[in-house]
């Protein structure tokens, strides 16, 4: 009932309960956006997480778990018949010298079977590993830098104590952080290695790769391995506890995105705004209507 001298407010209300329910569905709206941002972001750091210890796990797979360390060479052809395992890489570091020219020289020495082992610190880009007393294979920042840029099949002259002289380059080598410590790696042969004036006949270092390596722990490798170092006498070894950490390191899929989904469905909201104009509730003084 209208009472005389009483406005019909009628048509406010209605505008003011149009602007409310716009008000909101915008509100809604917003919340959906946020609780969708929300998950979004709870999966793509997953993916983050995920896509960084995949890269991990590529940096070990399939490198080396132990290294036996003082040994000599007849042993480093015995390892290479153990039926267990699935490569060996041979290694002999020679050591550091400094050059004339200003850098510091690391002279080593391995086979292909160890290049790859060492893949994800050095790995030879181009050409062959030197067989040879006079080939070298070299690093790329060496040959920009002291080498003028001598291609593989072209000699480059090393000044250093141990090695002095010409050498012709077999390969191209590629070492993590040498150019920022101006450290160049320098692979000689096997022969230059023999002929060195410091060759130690025991001191070889042998990396090696089991098979079937996911179907046995860290504990049973490495019993294995004191077994045959016992075989060598001198011969020590020591296990790469990083590849049993990042080779192990998983991440639960079925947990992050099901926290997602969780925050997905717990912040959608339960009563969204559907209201027709007649159910809208009157949030003002309504005068008049008794």
């Amino acid at each position: 009932m209208t009472w005389p001298f009483e406005n019909d407010t009628g048509a406010i209300v209605k505008k003011l309960a149009k602007r409310s329910l716009a008000s909101e569905k915008r509100r809604d709206l917003m919340v959906v956006i946020a609780v969708a941002l929300a998950a979004f972001l709870i999966c793509f750091a997953a993916v983050i997480s995920v896509s960084i210890a995949q890269i991990q796990r590529n940096q070990v797979a399939d490198t080396y778990e132990a290294v036996f360390t003082g040994v000599e060479a007849d042993h480093v052809e015995a390892l290479k018949e153990l039926p267990e395992l699935a490569r060996m890489g041979e290694y002999y570091l020679l050591g550091q010298e400094h050059s004339e020219q200003g850098y510091n020289a690391s002279y080593v020495y391995c086979d292909s079977d160890m290049m790859y082992i060492a893949r994800s610190q050095m790995e030879l880009v181009k050409g062959e590993l030197p067989t040879k007393v006079n080939e070298v294979a070299v690093s790329e920042y060496f040959l920009s830098a002291y080498g003028s840029n001598a291609k593989i099949g072209e000699t480059i002259r090393l000044d250093t104590e141990s090695f002095h002289g010409d050498y012709t380059v077999t390969g191209i080598l590629s070492n993590v952080g040498e150019k920022e410590a101006n450290l160049c790696a320098i692979a000689v042969s096997k022969a230059a290695l023999t002929q060195w004036v410091g060759f130690d006949p025991a001191g070889y270092r042998a990396y090696v790769h089991f098979k079937n390596d996911r179907q046995f722990s860290q504990e049973t490798m490495a019993a294995r391995c004191r077994e045959i170092a016992a075989q060598f006498g001198s011969a020590h070894v020591g296990m790469n506890s990083n590849y049993f950490a990042l080779n192990s390191k998983s991440i639960d899929f079925v947990t992050i995105f099901g926290i997602a989904a969780l925050v997905l469905a717990g912040g959608y909201p339960q009563h969204p705004s559907e209201y027709r104009l007649s159910e809208a509730p009157c949030r003002y003084g309504c005068w008049g209507h008794y």
